[in-house]
């Protein structure tokens, strides 16, 4: 579940770091922030990829789930101020980098993983590389603790709620499914 959210979140980081882009004035910043967008963009397309490899499971609910997010995304996009959509993609990365240290420490996932891990820790390894950025581009272009923080916590209940609920979803679906097969 967590997989099917990136596809539509990262698109929504890029969009928001790029709309932030012409107020960075600090060339160490502007770079940091194109790197992070080509990360982000990578990261993209190989959850478009293992997504398309979960759907041919057979999970026909998944698609309204995806829709949904979709126009969430589209929408904080066209209606909440930079600021704000910055202040989220914040607080996604904060919560990315605190489920990185938890899930990587001490010496990454191992050896011998599968390639679904394996692109599990390339894709941690890489946000292990620009976990700075988008704090760096909130504080440069608006900054204020208070507003970040009440926006990034409102960033974490919305992605971990739908990923909560498409969890759900998937775990009753494939419950039918052994039921039907049995």
């Amino acid at each position: 579940a967590g997989s099917l959210l990136l596809p539509h979140l990262e698109p929504y980081l890029i969009r928001s770091m790029r709309a932030a882009e012409g107020q960075v004035d600090d060339p160490v910043l502007r770079e940091d922030l194109k790197r992070f967008c080509a990360q982000e963009g990578q990261h993209y397309k190989m959850h478009m990829k293992w997504n398309a490899t979960v759907r041919r499971a057979g999970f026909p609910g998944l698609a309204r789930f995806e829709e949904e997010l979709a126009e969430d995304y589209e929408r904080f996009s066209r209606t909440r101020s930079l600021r704000w959509n910055l202040a989220y993609a914040e607080g996604f990365e904060a919560f990315t980098m605190s489920a990185v240290k938890l899930l990587m420490e001490p010496n990454g996932f191992g050896e011998d993983l599968s390639p679904f891990m394996q692109m599990v820790e390339w894709h941690f390894v890489e946000e292990l590389e620009h976990r700075n950025v988008a704090f760096d581009v909130y504080e440069h272009v608006s900054g204020g603790y208070l507003y970040r923080l009440l926006v990034g916590i409102y960033a974490q209940w919305h992605f971990t709620r739908w990923i909560r609920r498409v969890a759900r979803y998937m775990v009753k679906a494939n419950a039918g499914r052994a039921t039907t097969r049995a």
